[in-house]
């Protein structure tokens, strides 16, 4: 029983780290005017965006290319790697210019409400749930291997995830979605 408990206990740990963003917001938006709100979600955006390439250019890319170069069949290993991070590129890219081409004709019933989303938007919600969805599996795996792992894996996903939150709520923020509504996104 307890093999269910751990990591369903880690995984809502971390989806608990898409609601602390809101907090400072809420704070913000209560006790100062306007272009303090303003402020607080650019630099929240720089803060994310600065966290998140570092972890791309000095971790996760390196890591990739050092496994794959231990390798005999290295040079292949590194053309299938560039392969698809162009591809997963080319498909957000490609669905960022789908939504816009769907969404630029006004959907009468948010024109009649006043609101417009941007795309980023919902292109940020798709891929936050596939990496909850990989965190999910990720702390399954590493609690199955052990719950000094499990423990080992939830820590690191949290730290890896204030930042990424942080630029999620504020993309959400920026794309148009209200204070309440980009937390409801957050615990999707």
């Amino acid at each position: 029983m307890t093999h269910f408990i751990y990591p369903f206990i880690s995984t809502a740990l971390i989806g608990c780290c898409g609601i602390l963003p809101y907090f400072p917001y809420k704070y913000v938006i209560k006790h100062s005017r306007n272009d303090s709100f303003v402020s607080l979600k650019l630099l929240a955006m720089y803060f994310a965006t600065g966290c998140l390439v570092s972890e791309i250019f000095l971790h996760l890319l390196p890591e990739i290319w050092q496994i794959a170069l231990s390798k005999e069949t290295a040079k292949h290993d590194l053309n299938l790697i560039a392969r698809v991070c162009l591809a997963g590129f080319v498909v957000f890219l490609l669905g960022d210019k789908l939504f816009s081409f769907i969404m630029a004709e006004p959907d009468d019933s948010l024109s009649e409400k006043g609101e417009t989303f941007s795309t980023i938007g919902y292109l940020n919600v798709f891929a936050n749930i596939m990496d909850n969805f990989v965190h999910a599996l990720s702390i399954t795996t590493s609690y199955s291997n052990g719950v000094r792992n499990g423990i080992i894996t939830t820590c690191v996903i949290i730290i890896h995830e204030i930042p990424h939150e942080i630029g999620d709520f504020s993309i959400l923020l920026q794309s148009g979605f209200t204070l309440n509504t980009a937390l409801k996104l957050q615990l999707m």
